[in-house]
């Protein structure tokens, strides 16, 4: 009995709280429904006081959360401090960004293999004497003669034609000579046709006014035109025995500043590929003078080019090597042909090497080196490659040449191509004459005309000091060479017996010439080109910056010193929309009624609940239903933080680009 009842407690024990259960879950069930943690404020309190409680701003929650005073004022000078040391380093970052600093990186890229640069080879005589015969430089060649003092013309050597009618026209030639020398003596000798004296010279004198060109803020007091009348009496600009009595220069520059060939006189005249080039190899395979493309050069005739390209060519039409040393590369035997030197023109024997590009135009006048005659010339060359940013990063730089003085459709750019044509344009445009054949079939700058040679002085000193308007910007992209020269004694005594039986079985011409090694030594060149080592040093500059290095150094700052990431930003835009919507609730809320009823609600419910949850919770909202403008504002501030974080990300990519820009 007393065990039953016992049992019968231990029942309604357990059914009692199991009612109470449901109950409670009940209760909860009706109270989670009414609860939104997100309802709509109705004061600014309420507002500001659901934004400490939870914002991801550390210091904030902390300043106002603080029950004492010393520890409000300790927050919340760490938070000013945090706060001022991440404007100030955020400050230089952004300045530092738009500045557009940037880094040079170095690096040394090795490959299997590498394309072999261009090579440009020129005779330093610009003329071949034999060719010279019934021209208009016929006179030049008899005078070049005499005033060596050797009565011996190696013409003959080279021209069959012309050693076979020398006896019959050597008479007509020689009285010829004699007469022209009487005359130009008599008229022009150094006694009675001295250079001009001081009072005569132009010397410095303003020019402002003269030509149409000149501008007038340019500075000419320091001009001089000393070699203007130089001269003076001459009209005929074939007259060389009056050109050379009356040549101021002593290595006779002025006197080949007059000969003015034309192309079609220096591919005549000129040294020809076929005398020139005597053996050829490339990597120890042979190539011949066919290999190589002619172009004419106003001071060395013609040049040969060997791996050269245009740049409507294909790639694959440059050579690659694989091969490093002197036993490999180009390796060339020249033959310079020094019978056939012009005295007056030609100071020196030997050949120009310049060591470019493939598609670059070469300029051995400015960066060849000089082959000598009688020696075996090795130049071992490094590729160098630059690539820079250009734009706002540094100094502006051009790819393709657009917008600069500099124009080819065979030719990439460099800057000496570019200078060098904005100098004939202007010559052109200006004087009407050009200095330079290689620039346009155009007329050549003649220094007996004084009106020409005025003005080309001036524009060549212009050009020299900087002042004409020149827009030649370096290259993004250059590729040059670094070349370590050394040369040796060749041939030897001994191999030269050899050397001499295969060049006459290529050249019957050199059989003439090469009578012992002394000959051989005066008339052979022996060139050999090659890579040090397969690989090219590579400079490239960087941006320090990029947009992602700039939100990462800030959301790094942000992070570290506020504990803030860019999602805060969210919270603030939120916090101010909540800001309007009390101060102007009727201007943004479409359901102000709907509004007033759910206080009114809210109000009722608040009574009915306990008094410790009813001060818990009397900040915001719980028991209405999120109302749809609110719903609709959390939905447009979500989409108001993504588009302003789109509209800054591509903001700041225009500015990378160039598109807009920011002057500090």
């Amino acid at each position: 009995m007393g065990s039953k009842s016992k049992e019968n407690l231990f029942q309604m024990e357990g059914l009692e709280s199991r009612n109470k259960k449901s109950r409670d879950n009940k209760v909860q069930s009706e109270e989670g429904r009414d609860r939104r943690p997100h309802a709509p404020f109705r004061s600014v309190t309420s507002l500001f006081s659901y934004f400490l409680e939870n914002t991801t701003f550390h210091g904030l929650p902390r300043i106002f959360g603080a029950p004492f005073f010393l520890e409000k004022l300790f927050w919340v000078l760490a938070f000013l401090t945090c706060l001022g040391v991440f404007t100030y380093q955020g400050t230089k970052i952004v300045k530092d960004y738009i500045s557009y600093p940037y880094s040079t990186r170095t690096d040394i890229i090795t490959e299997s293999s590498l394309d072999f640069p261009a090579v440009t080879i020129c005779n330093v005589n610009m003329m071949r004497r034999s060719k010279l015969v019934d021209t208009r430089f016929e006179d030049l060649i008899e005078l070049d003669g005499d005033a060596t003092g050797d009565t011996d013309d190696y013409s003959f050597w080279f021209d069959q034609s012309f050693y076979e009618r020398l006896g019959s026209e050597n008479g007509n030639s020689n009285s010829s000579g004699t007469s022209g020398e009487s005359d130009g003596t008599s008229s022009n000798s150094p006694e009675t046709s001295s250079s001009p004296d001081d009072s005569q010279a132009s010397g410095p004198q303003n020019l402002n006014g003269e030509f149409d060109f000149f501008e007038s803020s340019w500075d000419d007091s320091s001009f001089d035109f000393s070699f203007y009348d130089t001269w003076e009496g001459i009209t005929d600009e074939n007259d060389w025995q009056a050109i050379y009595n009356q040549s101021q220069s002593p290595d006779f520059s002025d006197l080949r500043a007059l000969l003015n060939p034309t192309q079609a006189e220096l591919q005549e005249y000129g040294h020809q590929a076929e005398d020139f080039i005597l053996q050829c190899s490339f990597d120890q395979r042979a190539c011949s003078y066919r290999n190589f493309t002619t172009f004419q050069h106003s001071e060395y005739g013609n040049c040969f080019t060997f791996n050269g390209r245009t740049l409507e060519e294909p790639f694959n039409k440059t050579r690659r090597t694989g091969r490093t040393g002197a036993n490999y590369g180009l390796q060339l035997t020249l033959f310079v042909e020094q019978p056939e030197h012009v005295g007056l023109l030609t100071a020196e024997s030997g050949v120009k090497v310049s060591i470019h590009a493939q598609t670059e135009q070469p300029f051995p006048e400015d960066d060849g080196l000089t082959a000598s005659t009688g020696q075996k010339t090795a130049i071992g060359v490094r590729k160098l490659n630059i690539t820079r940013l250009g734009g706002l990063y540094g100094e502006e730089c051009t790819k393709t040449g657009e917008g600069t003085n500099f124009s080819s459709e065979t030719s990439s750019y460099t800057v000496n191509a570019c200078l060098k044509q904005c100098l004939q344009d202007t010559l052109r445009k200006s004087c009407g004459c050009i200095t330079d054949i290689r620039f346009g079939n155009y007329t050549q700058c003649s220094s007996l005309n004084p009106t020409q040679e005025r003005c080309r002085q001036l524009v060549e000193y212009l050009y020299h000091s900087s002042n004409l308007e020149c827009t030649c910007p370096i290259s993004c992209s250059e590729e040059s060479f670094r070349r370590t020269v050394s040369a040796s004694l060749w041939p030897s005594t001994r191999y030269e017996v050899h050397l001499a039986k295969q060049l006459v079985s290529i050249n019957s011409k050199i059989e003439r010439i090469i009578a012992d090694v002394e000959k051989t030594r005066q008339n052979v060149v022996n060139l050999v080109v090659f890579f040090e080592q397969l690989n090219y040093e590579l400079n490239q500059q960087l941006a320090v910056y990029t947009v992602e290095s700039l939100l990462g150094s800030v959301g790094g700052l942000l992070g570290l010193y506020l504990g803030l990431s860019f999602m805060s930003i969210g919270e603030i835009i939120v916090l101010l929309l909540g800001f309007l919507k009390i101060f102007g609730g009727k201007t943004l809320c479409s359901s102000c009624r709907s509004k007033s009823e759910a206080d009114d609600k809210y109000s009722d419910r608040s009574k009915s609940q306990s008094t410790q949850k009813a001060s818990d919770m009397n900040d915001y909202d719980e028991g209405t239903r999120r109302a749809p403008w609110y719903r609709s504002l959390v939905a447009l501030a979500t989409l108001f933080v993504f588009a302003s974080m789109v509209v800054v990300v591509a903001l700041v990519m225009l500015f990378e680009l160039g598109v807009i820009s920011i002057n500090l």
